[in-house]
């Protein structure tokens, strides 16, 4: 699939939620800080030079304007264009965020995901990820508009961190 057409397609079906991150959508990693202290990183996996997923990482989730509070790292948009879905590109790339997040020392690594996106949480639910009523949302909270045009709940996801003794703490 060329990737105009992948861009566009991410684009469109997860515009409201997209924090652009990059200007060029072939970057492997980019990170960046937004001039008001948040850090982001971009991951996209890009086998044969076709881009098929893409994430975005917060490294403090309390940034993401989702409700999180401070001392958790922030998953957001990860996507994958749907002929390449189910070969393990959506797991790498969350994999690869819960190592940032670990390496970033974080308590954990949280997400808010649509509750229509039953292969995504069953993703996050195998990873490890539990479920956090307390933090769940509605799309018309986000995007703000009317919820009497239909709604849907945005569901919260947190993997806690355990973070690893180093040999030198010991």
């Amino acid at each position: 699939m060329e990737l105009g057409c992948s861009s566009r397609r991410l684009s469109h079906r997860y515009g409201p939620f997209w924090h652009r991150t990059s200007s060029s959508p072939t970057s492997r990693m980019r990170g960046m800080s937004r001039g008001d202290g948040r850090k982001l990183a971009s991951r996209c996996s890009k086998p044969r030079d076709a881009l098929v997923g893409t994430v975005t990482y917060y490294a403090d989730a309390a940034f993401d304007g989702m409700g999180w509070p401070p001392g958790l790292a922030g998953l957001r948009t990860l996507a994958v264009v749907p002929s390449a879905q189910g070969r393990g590109y959506g797991r790498a790339l969350c994999e690869w965020c819960v190592m940032q997040a670990r390496l970033q020392g974080s308590g954990g690594l949280a997400l808010h995901t649509a509750s229509s996106m039953t292969s995504a949480y069953k993703l996050y639910e195998s990873l490890g990820f539990e479920r956090r009523p307390a933090h769940d949302l509605f799309a018309s909270d986000i995007i703000g508009f009317d919820p009497a045009l239909g709604d849907q709940q945005i569901i919260a996801y947190l993997l806690p961190l355990k973070q690893v003794e180093s040999s030198r703490d010991r």
